[in-house]
């Protein structure tokens, strides 16, 4: 049986940053963000999330535009250092 749901830990805290389920009917499947996941933000340097655990920045990036895969995923290379209010 394959996964319906995701975690995706932010890499600041190690905590859950966001949770994906799976969409359907199947001619639609693919993952996409669950009503209790941050939203996406906007900023000079691109679209982020504020980790509800920590407050800090998570950079996000859009993937290659592939089917079933969501709009976003975080970015590989993360500073860590911008906390949010």
């Amino acid at each position: 049986m394959e996964p319906t749901i995701r975690v995706v830990r932010c890499p600041c805290c190690k905590k859950p940053l966001y949770t994906l389920s799976t969409v359907t009917p199947r001619a639609t499947q693919g993952w996409r963000f669950t009503r209790d996941s941050p939203p996406v933000q906007k900023d000079k340097d691109g679209p982020f999330m504020k980790c509800r655990q920590c407050s800090r920045r998570i950079a996000l990036v859009k993937p290659r535009a592939a089917e079933g895969v969501p709009d976003f995923e975080v970015a590989a290379n993360q500073k860590c250092d911008r906390i949010l209010r």
